[in-house]
């Protein structure tokens, strides 16, 4: 499922301290919010004007932020998606994309919920 987030995955990133302050896996999750939402708008707007090497630049940032938040299936599937792009499969990469985008808001509602989890 797109929108799953891997609890080992979760657990290892919020044991990481940086120094004093907050968990850092919270930071993480908000830096993911803000940035996927850009990199999806990016990602729209390369594939609609056929920028491939835009559009596979972008799934290769989005790809590791995603996995960064352990949404490893998320990151997954957005790296399927710069596999297409770097093959010049349009067609392909458009319905890979939109199904990202549908499954993104569930994504983001889970991560919150593991984000309040774990801070609490």
């Amino acid at each position: 499922m797109l929108s799953s987030v891997d609890p080992t995955a979760v657990s290892a990133l919020r044991n990481l301290r940086a120094g004093k302050h907050a968990d850092l896996y919270s930071k993480l999750v908000d830096l993911f919010r803000v940035g996927s939402n850009k990199s999806l708008t990016e990602l729209q707007r390369a594939l609609g004007t056929g920028d491939l090497k835009a559009a596979e630049s972008v799934c290769h940032k989005l790809a590791s932020s995603a996995a960064n938040v352990g949404a490893l299936i998320f990151a997954k599937e957005v790296r399927r998606l710069e596999t297409l792009c770097s093959e010049g499969n349009v067609a392909g990469a458009e319905e890979l994309k939109g199904g990202l985008e549908a499954a993104h808001p569930m994504l983001m509602d889970v991560l919150m919920r593991v984000q309040l989890k774990e801070s609490a």
